[in-house]
């Protein structure tokens, strides 16, 4: 092997090197300028944003029990502020990159800055869309109680949880990420469980079901602490379940199912009197 080519190539590695040093300085100087920029504007904004009590406001709408239930911990103003932080570092960093000759990996950096605007309306649209799955499951459990049903809050969260799977999937198609799969899974799973569901009212509930839909008029009709009598029991009603009414009798507590108690013909004491 010819000395000379060895010798050759370590000069050219060494003037590689040495032409390489101003630029890697001079990208270090612009990260390190960049990293200041970003943490004085972090800083500022969010010294803005708790001097305007944002972080109260945000927890009066609900936004921070959304945040916390996706596992965000802290406040929206250090979250704005360090989205701020990060964004404003990126252009420094493309910039330090370029200048060290990194230019692809700057390009690489100018593809997932772009994609920063998708991610922060993905992110909007959860939270967004949390408080409003949250604001109906609470409207429909509050209606459902108002009208005597006692699983009225089971009602609500499911209806809440419903709302929060699409509510995701959306975000997701908001990425740019294909949901094609996923809707088609949920929907199979919602079609399924409704199928279930029907097949359980249809041949092994149905007395169940009559029971839960006596349960509203149960209450329309009676009241806490009446004297009633059906067939050969009588007592107080103690307590109304989705299925049975509680008698405290002299025999001790029983449950009479909603439908019986509305089938029989259950005089008040003060109508037998």
């Amino acid at each position: 092997m010819d000395p000379q080519i060895i010798i050759d190539t370590l000069l050219e590695i060494y003037r590689n090197a040495v032409g390489a040093i101003p630029g890697f300085v001079t990208g270090l100087a612009v990260l390190l300028i960049g990293w200041l920029v970003s943490w004085i504007l972090r800083k500022v904004l969010v010294f803005v944003l708790k001097r305007l009590r944002f972080d109260d406001l945000v927890d009066r709408v609900g936004v921070t029990g959304v945040l916390r239930g996706i596992g965000l911990k802290k406040g929206l103003s250090d979250i704005v502020g360090q989205l701020l932080f990060w964004y404003v570092m990126l252009f420094f960093l493309i910039s330090s990159l370029r200048l060290m000759g990194l230019t692809d990996l700057a390009e690489m950096i100018v593809l997932l800055l772009k994609y920063v605007p998708k991610a922060i309306g993905a992110l909007l649209m959860v939270i967004v869309g949390r408080m409003g799955a949250k604001f109906t499951g609470d409207m429909v459990s509050n209606l459902a109680l108002g009208a005597g049903l006692g699983y009225g809050r089971s009602l609500g969260r499911l209806i809440q949880y419903v709302i929060s799977v699409f509510v995701i999937v959306l975000a997701i198609g908001m990425l740019g990420i294909d949901t094609a799969i996923l809707v088609s899974s949920i929907t199979i799973l919602i079609a399924a469980a409704g199928l279930a569901l029907a097949l359980a009212f249809g041949l092994g509930a149905r007395h169940v079901v009559r029971h839960v839909v006596a349960s509203y008029y149960v209450r329309q009709n009676f009241q806490l602490g009446q004297m009633v009598q059906v067939g050969e029991h009588k007592g107080t009603i103690v307590g109304i379940t989705p299925v049975f009414t509680r008698l405290e009798t002299t025999e001790g507590i029983i449950s009479v199912p909603n439908a019986l108690l509305l089938d029989s013909v259950v005089p008040s004491e003060t109508d037998a009197l």
